[in-house]
């Protein structure tokens, strides 16, 4: 048994099963006998047989890419990719909201019968010649336009002109209306289609000053529906700019000058078109723009110096060169306020006949321009500053300075607080080997001397001098003497202090000594004619101890004067 001229298989009978056929194929088929010596007959007539193929169940693939073009009111081209089979896709199946409507053997099919603004859902299948059909594509929604539109808009109106300048100008007007949009609008010139905005407003340029247009605007849509013009606008552009500036203010002159303020004024200008006013500047700055040729000003600082110019102005803002410059000083403020009084005098430098005084600054609303320097209420310096050197002083003197400061217009501050200075004492002569004791009560205290005697109605303390108030003179201690006499007793002798030893034994060698103190009276010292006061007294004892004789130092009865007195007998 041979398939197309190839033995297949040597039966022993006369018939034979053959397997393993392709499904769907044609083959010729031929037999010939043979015998057992190896002899074989010619192969008999071929026979052609062909297999029937193996049924199909497999589906086309879903198509995709499924896509709308053409789409008018009525109609609709689908277009979509082409779908595989393991045999063959036969054809396509449109479906539209889930109804068959086309099954085109390609991959494109035009629907139609649509009606307009109306919203569809394709889908397409693909199926074979077994009639395997394939899963639906995704959806696609179509909406058809609406009808053609042949309605126009309405005409636009209030067609209005403003930013008019020489060589352009901006039209502007209210918005038309359209049964389904006004898409833009047309603008003409003169009857010439100038512009085409989408707005409702456009600039126009290129114009010619001093020239007279006509302007008109319709509106459209998309259909390409135009309305009909609406009514025209004239509009007259206006002459070419004025560049030409005024010429410059002469003249510039200052009258009615106060502290804060004056009158200005100038010549008039001239323009070719015309003077619309003036700027007046003071030291460059702006302060006043005047339509006439005189001006004001004021709310000026008295006592300053100032520069004004003026320049003018015309109505195209065209500004002139500025004039020549006026300086003007305004006058002074009547100065009547005193400076503050000094404060933080104090005294440095001090020496027998001379001192420094220094204080603070005083202020005042204007300035401050000196000082006054008294001593004791009289005059003795006129400083600038704050400091001054006094001399001509004596030595050991109290003095009570004080200082007022005054100002350019003569304004005097009140003086300021007493300050006392007590000059220094002049030194202690030189070293005399003569002397052998000396005493001093301003660098301790009573303890110095031998004895203290009291009368009963006076008593002396040692203090120091500025708890008493009294000024140092070369130490820091005093003697304060205090009377404390009662009522109708007539003596009032003061305390006695003794330096027995050192007196006693200077005075039986014949020894010269010095004898030197010095007293302080804040009060002014009070006694009647038979009364005295004695600084000191000199005495020695006989052999009875009485004293005799005695010296004494003290003021006179009469006037006050000093008197020395001596007594043989123990008595002054």
């Amino acid at each position: 048994m041979y398939v197309n001229g190839t033995l297949l298989i040597s039966p022993r009978g006369t018939s034979v099963q053959i397997t393993d056929l392709l499904a769907g194929g044609t083959r010729s088929f031929t037999v010939a006998a043979f015998d057992a010596a190896g002899n074989v007959s010619a192969p008999s007539a071929p026979l052609s047989v062909t297999t029937p193929p193996v049924a199909d169940t497999a589906a086309p693939t879903t198509p995709t890419g499924l896509s709308a073009s053409a789409i008018t009111p009525t109609s609709v081209i689908l277009s979509w990719g082409a779908a595989t089979d393991n045999v063959g896709v036969t054809g396509y199946r449109v479906y539209r909201d889930g109804t068959l409507v086309a099954s085109p053997a390609s991959t494109s099919v035009s629907i139609t019968g649509l009606s307009a603004s109306t919203v569809y859902s394709f889908t397409v299948s693909a199926f074979d010649a077994a009639g395997n059909i394939s899963a639906l594509s995704a959806p696609l929604s179509v909406t058809t336009p609406p009808p053609p539109d042949t309605a126009a808009p309405t005409t636009p109106t209030g067609l209005a002109a403003s930013a008019v300048t020489p060589t352009s100008l901006t039209l502007s007007w209210g918005a038309a209306a359209d049964n389904v949009a006004v898409t833009g609008y047309r603008v003409y010139r003169d009857g010439t289609l100038v512009a085409s905005p989408a707005s409702t407003s456009v600039s126009i340029t290129g114009l010619s000053a001093s020239t007279s247009y006509s302007f008109t605007v319709s509106a459209f849509d998309a259909a390409g529906n135009a309305s009909t013009p609406s009514a025209p606008l004239s509009v007259t552009t206006p002459p070419p700019p004025d560049t030409t500036a005024p010429t410059t203010p002469t003249g510039l002159a200052a009258s009615a000058v106060t502290p804060t303020s004056l009158t200005l004024s100038w010549g008039a200008a001239t323009d070719n078109v015309g003077v619309t006013g003036y700027r007046v500047y003071v030291n460059g700055t702006l302060v006043v723009s005047s339509s006439s040729t005189s001006v004001q000003i004021t709310d000026l600082t008295p006592g300053f110096t100032r520069s004004f110019t003026v320049s003018a102005v015309d109505a195209a803002g065209n500004v002139s060169a500025p004039s020549a410059p006026l300086p003007v000083t305004t006058p002074p403020l009547a100065d009547t306020t005193a400076p503050a009084t000094p404060t933080g005098l104090a005294a440095s430098a001090l020496t027998l006949t001379s001192l420094t005084l220094s204080w603070s600054p005083a202020t005042d609303n204007v300035g401050v321009t000196g000082y006054r320097v008294y001593r004791d209420g009289t005059l003795v310096a006129s400083p600038s500053g704050t400091s001054v050197s006094i001399t001509g002083l004596l030595a050991g003197t109290l003095y009570s300075f004080t200082v007022s400061a005054f100002d350019a217009a003569g304004n005097v501050s009140a003086p300021s607080a007493a300050l006392p200075v007590t000059t220094l004492l002049l030194p202690p002569p030189p070293y005399d080997p003569q002397v052998q004791w000396q005493a001093g009560m301003e660098t301790g205290d009573l303890g110095q001397w031998t004895e203290k005697v009291n009368t009963g109605y006076a008593d002396s303390v040692a203090v120091t001098a500025a708890s008493a108030g009294i000024p140092a003179h070369s130490g820091a201690w005093v003697m304060k003497q205090s009377v404390i006499r009662p009522s109708g007793v007539v003596e009032a002798s003061g305390t006695r202090m003794a330096r027995y030893p050192e007196i006693d034994a200077l005075a039986k060698a014949g020894t010269t000594f010095y004898y030197s103190w010095w007293d302080f009276f804040p009060t002014a010292l009070s006694y009647d004619a038979s009364g005295w006061y004695n600084h000191w007294q000199i005495a020695s004892n006989d052999a009875s101890n009485n004293g005799t004789p005695v010296w004494a130092l003290g003021f006179n009865r009469s006037a006050n004067t000093m008197w020395l007195g001596w007594g043989p007998n123990g008595s002054v």
